[in-house]
């Protein structure tokens, strides 16, 4: 399993990316956070749909989990892209800045980097 954080300091936040890895791996992650019952929701969802986004319900920082371990096929990166959307909407909102025409560049620029922070720790050696 690949775990790494990054630190958004102007939104006082932390985004906790875990990658991959076994079910009970991920719970025992997710157990830090939350009680049993919301970690097998955030389960659910990532078997369903292979990610999800979810945000702390105490600190207000951001966990994206996604079930596969790194891979560079269109499948994989779209998954990435799509939670990075999500993450990029609970950050912004959160801040109470909507998602429209007038800031549709500052969601465009904290999305791509997110994105790029996490292909970054992935090829600064996190394994799987």
């Amino acid at each position: 399993m690949i775990k790494f954080s990054i630190r958004l300091s102007i939104y006082k936040t932390t985004i906790d990316v875990v990658i991959g890895g076994t079910e009970d791996e991920r719970k025992e992650f997710l157990l830090k956070f939350y009680d049993y019952n919301n970690v097998m929701y955030i389960i659910e969802e990532t078997q369903c749909h292979d990610a999800t986004t979810v945000l702390h319900h105490k600190t207000g920082d951001i966990i994206i989990m996604m079930n596969e371990s790194p891979k560079t096929s269109n499948f994989w990166m779209s998954i990435l892209v799509h939670e990075t959307s999500h993450a990029t909407r609970k950050i912004l909102g959160a801040i109470d800045t909507p998602h429209i025409e007038e800031t549709e560049e500052v969601y465009a620029y904290l999305q791509q980097f997110i994105f790029e922070e996490i292909l970054n720790n992935l090829d600064n050696g996190q394994s799987a």
